[in-house]
């Protein structure tokens, strides 16, 4: 599917399932190539404020203030954007180097920036700017899925074949196997060997010698009776 600009400007669940996927690291990235802001960092988030994203994009404070905790207050609020006080708050100005402060902060993390720009880009050059960017990273990994998962299935496939062709390799090797043993025990079966002595046996001088003293015949009559009966 082929993410556009607009899809995630128009749609609040197109912009929630794919920010659901980017950690803070990567908007961090896609904001600083197009033009980089200078988050802070506070208890593991990186994060900037109101005023901060009202001068980054050249919009004023109450508007972005509205968006971030009237419009789409939700939103923004999955991203952890928050309103901090007290020692919270203290510790945040200090992070920022604003002295020792404890007034009521909001803080928006990384990933609240960028749902920010998808929410301006409808007229502001440097959102549109930060949005096509971050587009054109979202349709490249979408074509590296899709043709990992056309390599995968070609994988399976091969390997499916693969294993066919043993499969078939083994039941031939099984079946010559059969055929010889099936021979081995045709040899060795004495019907096999009975079978062979109904043949004339002329390599057998005992049967000569005891037909010879039997009958009374001389050795040349035996052997010319013989070679008359057989049949040329």
């Amino acid at each position: 599917m082929v993410i556009t600009a607009a899809v995630l400007r128009e749609s609040h669940a197109a912009r929630n399932s794919e920010l659901a996927q980017i950690g803070s690291t990567e908007v961090i990235e896609i904001i600083d190539g197009v033009k980089s802001i200078k988050f802070s960092l506070w208890s593991r988030i990186y994060f900037a404020t109101i005023p901060q994203l009202a001068s980054y994009f050249n919009r004023g404070t109450s508007e972005i203030r509205h968006s971030v905790r009237s419009s789409y207050k939700e939103e923004f609020n999955s991203d952890g954007v928050r309103c901090l006080t007290g020692q919270d708050s203290f510790s945040v100005h200090r992070a920022m180097n604003y002295g020792q402060n404890s007034s009521p902060i909001i803080i928006c993390p990384a990933k609240s920036v960028l749902r920010l720009a998808i929410i301006l880009s409808w007229d502001n050059d440097l959102a549109q700017k930060i949005v096509s960017h971050y587009v054109s990273r979202l349709n490249t990994k979408s074509n590296n899925r899709t043709n990992n998962d056309d390599l995968t299935a070609e994988i399976a496939k091969l390997s499916q074949i693969i294993a066919d062709s043993q499969q078939q390799m083994l039941l031939t090797t099984q079946k010559l196997l059969n055929i010889v043993s099936a021979k081995t025990t045709d040899v060795q079966n004495p019907n096999f060997v009975e079978a062979s002595q109904d043949f004339p046996v002329f390599n057998q001088p005992s049967f000569c010698a005891t037909e010879l003293i039997n009958n009374g015949s001389t050795e040349r009559e035996y052997y010319d009776g013989l070679t008359n009966s057989i049949d040329y």
